[in-house]
């Protein structure tokens, strides 16, 4: 069952400020394989959708890259080691992800179940990877991710004077900020 929390702050000096969420409820099983392609792996995930309820969703695929190179100023070799978060897909329901000739490409891709409530998900996501993958699918409360969103678009006119302003999404009344919280489900995938 959902669980709803409510967090309040006050202070003798300062109206008091106060949020809310509700918790979504736990993913469940995720259901994954992959297939070797040109560019890396092509990554199916299969999970079905919590009925009666907004259910809202990041993915996040992430592998480390480690790369050796020689430094000729200090005459060693030094090594750069560095996480990848990159994902790409064919699928055009994720919010936050921008068109690479016909790929939608992003580092977390975000969706909600809202023309889908209970059904089963079933997607495809290219990351250029043949080793080890860390997968993470979050279903947040709703807060969360329009939070995540206007940052994004925050981010996007940051240094454009022409660009019209964006108000990051708070959900706190006489404040700012995010109260929100999720579940994970979290696997490395070793490749073979």
């Amino acid at each position: 069952s959902l669980a709803n929390y409510r967090l309040v702050v006050s202070h003798t000096d300062f109206e008091t400020t106060e949020s809310s969420f509700i918790m979504p409820s736990n993913l469940g099983e995720v259901e994954l394989s992959y297939d070797f392609q040109a560019h890396g792996i092509d990554l199916k995930v299969e999970f079905n959708d919590q009925p009666n309820e907004v259910n809202n969703y990041g993915l996040i695929i992430n592998n480390t890259i480690i790369q050796k190179y020689y430094d000729y100023e200090l005459d060693d070799t030094l090594i750069s080691v560095y996480d990848n978060y990159y994902i790409c897909t064919k699928e055009s329901f994720f919010f936050n992800t921008y068109n690479d000739n016909g790929n939608f490409c992003g580092t977390e891709l975000i969706f909600k179940d809202e023309d889908r409530d209970g059904s089963r998900y079933s997607f495809t996501v290219e990351k250029g990877v043949l080793d080890t993958i860390n997968f993470k699918l979050n279903s947040y409360s709703e807060g969360i991710v329009k939070h995540r969103i206007s940052m994004n678009k925050y981010n996007e006119t940051a240094g454009n004077f022409f660009a019209e302003p964006v108000q990051v999404y708070s959900n706190f009344t006489n404040g700012f900020g995010i109260f929100g919280g999720y579940w994970s489900y979290e696997k490395e995938l070793v490749l073979e």
